[in-house]
This record gives C-alpha cells, sequence and structure tokens, in this order.
C-alpha cells in the first residue's frame, strides 16, 4: 500500500535507495518468521525531508511559522486567513494536524473541544546506536525486530526497526497502568530502567540501548486514538471541501502496521485516484469524493478495534504455538504468489500486501481468525485437552485433518471477500452517480 501511495505521487524511485528491505520478524532468541516480501523501512524524519523536497519540486510553496488558530476558517464564507492582512478562498483545505488537531471541528462541529481519547498502551521511545549494530550481518540487521518481556513483565514489547545510518528504533510498548510512574529521574529512573531492560529482555539490551535518559526524563508517552463521524466535508455550501488524512482522520495503536496503512489508504483509495479520473472537477466532483471519503471512514470502528486486539496479543495465533502451525498449513495450502488471488493470508500480509480495500480485509481476517480457533478446539480436543494439548508440533495426521477441516471454509472465505469487495466498489462508485 505504501509503494502505491509513493509511486502515485511520484517520489517511490527517490526514496527507494534509503529504504532497508526488512524481510521477517525477528525474535531475540534468533528466530524469524518471513513475510511474503520484503517490508520497506525508512527513518521518519528521512520520509518527511525527501516528501517536502518532492512537493517544492512539484510546485508546492511552504510557509512556516503560519499556523492555524480557531477563526483563521470561516465556514459560512470557505475563506482561509494566511496571517495579517492575507485571506483566500481554496476548493480544498487537507488537514492533517494530528491526533489533537482543531480543523476536524470544521466539518465535526457537534465533536467535544478535544474529541481525542487516550488509549491504555503508551510507549518509549530509544534507539540502538549504529556502533551497537556494527557487528550484525545483513541477515541478521534487515529485519523487524521483536523482544517480547520474560516473566512478570510478559505483556511488555519492544519493536526495532533498522535505519539507513545502521542505526535501529526501538518502541517499547506497555499498558499505561503498568509503566506510567514506574521510572523517574528524581528516583534515579535511568539506571533502574537499564536494571530492567536487562532483567525483562533477551539479548543484552541494557548495555547497548541509547536515549534512556531522556527517554525517562519526557516520561512514558501515552498513545492517543480519535474517530469521527465525518473524515470530509463541504464548508457550508460554500464550494470550499475538507478532508482529513491521517492520524487526523483516525488515531488508533501502531501496532502490525494498521495505522499506517489506513493513512495510505485514505489518501491513495480515497483521495488521489478519484482525482485522476478524467472530467471536470467542479463542486458535483468533490460532493461526490466527500462521500467517497466518508464511506471508507465507515468501518473505521472496526479497524481501531482490530488494532487494539493485536495490542494484547490476542489475533493471529501471535502467542499461541498451536494457532500458528494451524495457520501455517492453511496458508501453504491456499496462498498463492499473488496475494490477491490467494484464499488464506496472514494477517499483517492481508493488511500490507493486497489490494482488497481494508474494511474488506478486516471482514476477512474476522473470518480467518473465527476458522483458526475452530480448528484448533477440534485438535485439542483429540489430544484430550489439557496443557500439552496446546503444543504447536502437528502430527502428519493431525496436517491432514487440518487441511480437511479447512478446505470447506476457505471456500466460504473467497467467496465472502469476492461479495464484500463487489459491494464496496459499487458504494463507491454510487457516490459518483
Amino acid at each position: 500500500r505504501g509503494r502505491a501511495l509513493l509511486e502515485q505521487i511520484g517520489v517511490y524511485a527517490d526514496l527507494k535507495p534509503t529504504m532497508i528491505p526488512m524481510v521477517a520478524r525477528r525474535f531475540a532468541n534468533g528466530s524469524t518468521e518471513h513475510y511474503r516480501e520484503p517490508l520497506q523501512s525508512i527513518n521518519r524524519n528521512l520520509l518527511t525531508i525527501k516528501l517536502i523536497q518532492a512537493a517544492q519540486a512539484a510546485g508546492v510553496k511552504f510557509e512556516y511559522g503560519t499556523g492555524y488558530a480557531a477563526g483563521d476558517v470561516d465556514a459560512t464564507t470557505g475563506s482561509v486567513r494566511l496571517g495579517e492582512g492575507r485571506n483566500c478562498k481554496p476548493r480544498v483545505v487537507v488537514g492533517c494536524d494530528g491526533v489533537h488537531g482543531k480543523l476536524c471541528k470544521l466539518i465535526n462541529p457537534g465533536e467535544a473541544p478535544r474529541s481525542s481519547r487516550a488509549s491504555e498502551w503508551g510507549y518509549y521511545e530509544l534507539s540502538l546506536p549504529p556502533d551497537a549494530t556494527a557487528s550484525m550481518s545483513e541477515d541478521v540487521f534487515n529485519n523487524f525486530h521483536i523482544w517480547s518481556g520474560r516473566g512478570r513483565w510478559s505483556a511488555e514489547f519492544i519493536v526495532g526497526l533498522p535505519n539507513h545510518d545502521r542505526s535501529i528504533t526501538l518502541t517499547l510498548f506497555a499498558l499505561m497502568d503498568d509503566m506510567a510512574g514506574r521510572f523517574t529521574t528524581a528516583d534515579g529512573g535511568a539506571e533502574k530502567f537499564r536494571q530492567y531492560l536487562g532483567e525483562a529482555y533477551e539479548g543484552g539490551l541494557d548495555g547497548i540501548v541509547a536515549g534512556i535518559d531522556d527517554a525517562v526524563a519526557r516520561g512514558f508517552q501515552r498513545i492517543w486514538l480519535n474517530d469521527h463521524e465525518h473524515v470530509a466535508g463541504e464548508l457550508g455550501s460554500t464550494g470550499t471541501f475538507m478532508f482529513l488524512f491521517g492520524d487526523a482522520a483516525l488515531g488508533m495503536e501502531q501496532f502490525l502496521g494498521l495505522a499506517v496503512n489506513l493513512g495510505f489508504e485514505g489518501a491513495h483509495k480515497g483521495f488521489l485516484e478519484h482525482w485522476a479520473r478524467n472530467g471536470e472537477k467542479g463542486d458535483t466532483f468533490w460532493r461526490s469524493l466527500v462521500r467517497v471519503r466518508n464511506h471508507l471512514n465507515a468501518g473505521a470502528k472496526a479497524l481501531q478495534n482490530a488494532s487494539s486486539k493485536n495490542a494484547a496479543s490476542m489475533r493471529d495465533g501471535c502467542d499461541d504455538p498451536l494457532g500458528k502451525a494451524v495457520r501455517a498449513v492453511l496458508e501453504a495450502k491456499h496462498g498463492t504468489a499473488n496475494i490477491d488471488t490467494s484464499a488464506f493470508e496472514s494477517t499483517h500480509d492481508w493488511w500490507s500486501f493486497c489490494t482488497v480495500p481494508l474494511k474488506v480485509v478486516e471482514a476477512v481476517v474476522e473470518a480467518q481468525d473465527e476458522v483458526v480457533r475452530a480448528i484448533k478446539e477440534d485438535v485439542r480436543a483429540a489430544r484430550g485437552g489439557g496443557d500439552e494439548a496446546d503444543a504447536g508440533a502437528l502430527s502428519e495426521e493431525e496436517r491432514e485433518k487440518v487441511v480437511a477441516l479447512g478446505a470447506s471454509a476457505v471456500g466460504k472465505l473467497v467467496a465472502m471477500r469476492m461479495l464484500l469487495t463487489k459491494e464496496h466498489e459499487a458504494r463507491v462508485q454510487g457516490c459518483f452517480a
């Protein structure tokens, strides 16, 4: 989804040399779970700089220090104040002012002054500097790194994204109630934090992680969510239209890439693809595009719930050996080289690599989860129940049973995906009727 969007705006070729291909999830014990194709990691600051440069080359003018304050946009006339004594009446206003954004109120006037709400999850930002990764081979470095908490810290985890300068950006996720106030500068928090890294995680992180002092000084950061009734609208009947994108449209937990994929889809499928349509771009076109953008938003609640599920490791058999084994059999049996023709794929791959709308994908993923759950229960029952029944190694007889149980269910999944995709496309086209 990210490549499709970046290619659409003509910047992918320039960005590609700075991207690091992550071929698999790599865990602290050295085990890996390969993606169907590499994910591309890029430093966020570098991405921002490259996008600004590409926009400037395309003729976009940036005015820094202008800001936005209440009253700068007149919702009754569509006029926008651009500083002292300067006004314009734009056709389009794009709101990308983040999860606590103010522009959203112009098309959602009934919302509270601060409509964002807190997630139960939070994070610390850390890093592994280049000297800490110097001895890593490319096979080790070029992965999405995961450290799971041990023992009483099993609900906490760290993910790492490799950068072009050989550093790895780390994000430590935990429940706010478990982490907030645990480490403070006044109470020797930095040293206690380093001790915690050594006790809670494999890999000797306590000796190589950078940024601990700054992280403790900033405190444990809360993740913020929002969900608006409208992510697009016209300001009155003025012919000035507003579109919200990214966290300004929908903030959610940043797990398994769903939030960024939703942002990509909103900009690409919910805007740019329709802008490329032939014909006049008058009020009728823009009002149709508002309906399309809000139609995509209608499934946001389900997607937000999905992200929360991933945060709690309740999806995809992530911490369940038997669930992983069942899924592996079904993916091997029913997956294809072209994911759009596959019958069964991992949650992550559905979200990241296909052209199926995310609203449809989420329905498919929910149904897949139920198929895996039902087959797991059948295998467990045949094993006689108990703790040993959850073992991940499947016998040849059990593998054949998984294939047999999955056969009819997978056919229904394909039929459902085709139907929902057809219905979705019809709804989108109907917006322009």
